[in-house]
């Protein structure tokens, strides 16, 4: 998909990208939800600060999807010609 978004001479610059915001995502992911529990535990016990945590991961997922429907759909479509095989 992020090939069909960029320019070939410029996919070096966009996969760097692509890998700085992934490593981010797996430093702020876990530190969100142990903010999280780490806030709720102590006011409203143990299970249920781990389903809140959980919850912000889905409430993050659901922000992710919501901004990715501005990405256009730039996918590379090809037509494989069909040969029918004549009847004898």
């Amino acid at each position: 998909m992020l090939l069909s978004l960029i320019p070939q001479e410029e996919a070096g610059r966009y996969f760097s990208l692509m890998l700085l915001s992934a490593r981010a995502a797996a430093v702020a992911g876990p530190l969100i939800g142990g903010f999280t529990i780490d806030a709720l535990e102590p006011s409203f016990g143990t299970g249920f600060a781990y389903r809140a945590a959980v919850g912000t991961i889905g409430v993050m997922f659901v922000v992710a999807a919501f901004l990715l429907r501005g990405v256009p759909d730039r996918a590379v479509t090809t037509q494989v010609p069909v040969r029918v095989a004549a009847a004898d």
